[in-house]
């Protein structure tokens, strides 16, 4: 399971692309756990948001079923913040900022 950002709400503009609220979380957990004859899956974690860059079939198909979406707090994170820039591979990334900061293990 691949968690986006798991918080009660949003917190900047790139965080309502892969955002996961607490109770999406619990019923995250709740399909991979209950669902039979599964094997493996790889799933990402999100909630339904309008922004979403995964694709949650694979979780879908678990039974998972997301009921919150990240959009009523774009308007003032965008206001806030501003627009990503899809240029830019801190906002555009899944890794967010760890793409770009410098590392923090020696080399």
């Amino acid at each position: 399971m691949r968690i986006g950002s798991c918080f009660p709400e949003p917190t900047s503009v790139r965080m309502l692309s892969v955002w996961l609220s607490p109770a999406d979380g619990a019923r995250l957990f709740h399909a991979a756990l209950t669902a039979e004859d599964v094997g493996h899956a790889v799933v990402y974690g999100s909630s339904a948001n309008t922004r979403l860059w995964w694709d949650l079939a694979p979780a879908r198909a678990l039974g998972y079923r997301p009921l919150d979406d990240s959009e009523p707090y774009a308007a003032k994170l965008v206001a806030d913040q501003g627009e990503l820039d899809p240029d830019n591979p801190a906002h555009a990334c899944v890794g967010g900022h760890f793409v770009t900061d410098p590392p923090i293990w020696p080399h």
